[in-house]
C-alpha cells in the first residue's frame, strides 16, 4: 500500500509541478511531498530489507551487507540518469517516484500472489 500512496502523491506532484501557478502553493506541497516521500520509503525499506533478511538469517551480517551494497549500486542507477535531467523543478524526480512506486506495487502485488499461490498448493 506504501507503494501505491507513494505513486498517487508523486503524481499529485508532478500535475501540480505542470500546473502550479502559485510558488507559494507549490513550495507548500512539494514540502509536504517530500515528507510523504521520506515517510513512506522510511515504511518500505525497513519492511524490505527485513523480508530480504528472512532466509539468510544464519549469515545476517553477510546478507545485511550485500543488500546494502547492492541497494546503493541501484540507486546509483537510477539517480545519475534523474539527475542529469534537472531543469530546475522537482518534475524529474517526480517523474522517478511515479514509475518506481508502480514498478513497486507490481512487484509487491505480483509476488504476494505467487507466494499464495505457493502456501494453497503444499
Amino acid at each position: 500500500a506504501s507503494f501505491a500512496v507513494e505513486a498517487v502523491f508523486s503524481a499529485v506532484m508532478l500535475a501540480l509541478t505542470i500546473w502550479t501557478p502559485s510558488d507559494v502553493v507549490y513550495f507548500g506541497a512539494f514540502i509536504l511531498w517530500q515528507t510523504s516521500i521520506f515517510f513512506f520509503a522510511g515504511l518500505v525499506f525497513g519492511n524490505l530489507n527485513a523480508l530480504a533478511m528472512e532466509p539468510v538469517g544464519h549469515i545476517a551480517g553477510m546478507a545485511a551487507s550485500l543488500i546494502g551494497g547492492m541497494a546503493t549500486l541501484l540507486a546509483m542507477l537510477f539517480a545519475v540518469p534523474v539527475g542529469l535531467l534537472f531543469n530546475g523543478t522537482p518534475m524529474p524526480l517526480a517523474i522517478m517516484f511515479v514509475l518506481a512506486s508502480i514498478a513497486g506495487s507490481f512487484l509487491m502485488y505480483h509476488l504476494m500472489r505467487q507466494e499464495a499461490a505457493e502456501s494453497s498448493a503444499s
